[in-house]
């Protein structure tokens, strides 16, 4: 159950938003990027929102290497949410 739940649904979710994105907007081309931006916007967010999470819960017992894997997780999710930003008034201008 736990192989569908974590392997198979996300794969069967974004495969079925992005048919009703086609659909709705008619054609893959269509698609706004503006849309398709502020979606990976909220799902940048909430994955780093996790990663924060799992750092307050980690372990006592947790090796100073794991700690720094984290760690290097958490900048490098704040480094891609702001690429993101970087990237977003670029086609908002256009």
């Amino acid at each position: 159950m736990d192989y569908l739940k974590h392997t198979l649904w996300p794969l069967i979710k974004v495969k079925g938003v992005h048919l009703w994105w086609t659909i709705k907007y008619g054609g893959r081309k269509n698609i706004p990027p503006e849309l398709i931006f502020g979606q990976m916007e909220k799902s940048m967010k909430r994955f780093s929102e996790n990663i924060e999470q799992a750092f307050r819960h980690l372990p006592a017992d947790l090796s100073d290497h794991e700690k720094g894997e984290v760690i290097n997780l958490m900048g490098l999710a704040k480094e891609l949410e702001e690429k993101m930003k970087e990237l977003e008034p670029k086609d908002k201008g256009n």
